[in-house]
């Protein structure tokens, strides 16, 4: 795929992240889409991590206690529930969330 991408790369349609430690990821350029009045749709697929955390703390500091079904439903089902999992659990690690109950009756709070 690279030589297909890199003169895409060069002409200026296609972005890189330039990652050295991780594959890099190419985007369609923004300012290229602005311009042609690009209508498409806008998805929380493949949201950042840094932006997800931030999404779950406030839907936490709104909604405690919740489940990561609900978590998923208000921040958005497009958002693969696993990936809200990892989350989670991530926050329960570094001590900003807590969690209570049985594994399937599972409620989180923010501390």
């Amino acid at each position: 795929m690279r030589p297909w991408l890199r003169p895409l790369v060069e002409i200026g349609i296609v972005e890189t992240n330039d990652a050295k430690t991780r594959g890099v990821e190419y985007r369609v350029n923004p300012q290229l889409l602005r311009d042609s009045d690009f209508k498409g749709k806008t998805t929380l697929k493949r949201i950042e991590p840094h932006r997800l955390r931030k999404l779950i703390l406030e839907d936490l500091k709104l909604y405690c206690p919740t489940s990561v079904k609900d978590i998923n439903v208000r921040i958005g089902e497009e958002i693969p529930h696993k990936t809200i999992q990892r989350m989670l659990k991530n926050l329960i690690e570094s001590g900003l969330v807590s969690s209570s109950g049985a594994t399937h009756g599972m409620k989180y709070n923010r501390n």
